[in-house]
């Protein structure tokens, strides 16, 4: 469950979003061509923040996210996703859960950028850029599974 989805979608654009307290994501974005500039997801201790997969072109830009779990779980089959100007705190990170390909620059206080590749079925992803991002009070470090 979450309180949002985006699914088959063109040109999205979240503002001023606040999320308290969704079971499993604050955000779930599948299958959309282009999605931009996700401001504000919100606040919780129990959830996922916004969720990316089989997605290509996502970007995640000037964006607050506490939860007690991932700030950003990456899924199967995402390409050319842009992650900037993130403040992650609390909870895991930015977790991957395939394998892809990652370019991290000038990150600040990283602490957490987690797992990769549970299962050998799942389709990769590539051209993962984060950038700008500040961790605090995350739990790991970079963790690759």
């Amino acid at each position: 469950m979450q309180s949002l989805t985006i699914a088959e979608s063109k040109k999205v654009v979240i503002s001023g979003l606040t999320s308290l307290n969704s079971e499993l994501f604050h955000i779930a974005q599948q299958h959309p061509e282009t999605g931009r500039d996700h401001h504000g997801p919100g606040h919780s201790p129990n959830t996922d923040g916004i969720h990316i997969q089989k997605s290509s072109d996502v970007a995640v830009i000037d964006t607050r996210i506490e939860t007690g779990d991932d700030c950003i779980p990456m899924g199967e089959g995402s390409t050319n996703d842009w992650i900037e100007k993130i403040d992650c705190g609390a909870g895991h990170g930015i977790r991957c859960s395939s394998p892809f390909l990652l370019s991290l620059s000038p990150v600040s206080k990283m602490r957490s950028i987690g797992s990769l590749g549970s299962t050998p079925s799942e389709a990769g992803m590539q051209n993962i850029t984060v950038t700008s991002v500040a961790f605090s009070g995350t739990e790991n470090g970079l963790r690759i599974n």
